[in-house]
């Protein structure tokens, strides 16, 4: 099952992001199978830039999304401090 899961997703990486080059460097291939469930592309742009500056495993990935980062500083007037909070891992609720 996790064979078929692989293949989806490699076909689902392909389908989005045809020159896969720039990303292959970035991320790991648990990050990026975590990123494709996201089905906008600017919300997955998102993920895919911080998780790759800031280094992120899966696990921060996993919680960073689930507490929605994204849409808490697409909504926040103080975008620095919603980043700060995230980097040391408090929720901002």
């Amino acid at each position: 099952m996790k064979n078929l899961l692989d293949l989806y997703n490699m076909r689902k990486l392909y389908e989005l992001y045809p020159i896969f080059q720039p990303l292959a460097g970035k991320l790991s291939w648990t990050n990026l199978c975590e990123i494709l469930t996201i089905s906008d592309e600017l919300e997955r742009n998102f993920y895919i830039e911080e998780a790759s500056k800031e280094k992120w495993s899966k696990r921060t990935l996993k919680r960073q999304m689930e507490s929605g980062l994204f849409l808490k500083l697409a909504v926040s007037k103080d975008k620095n401090e919603i980043l700060a909070l995230a980097k040391t891992g408090q929720d901002n609720k």
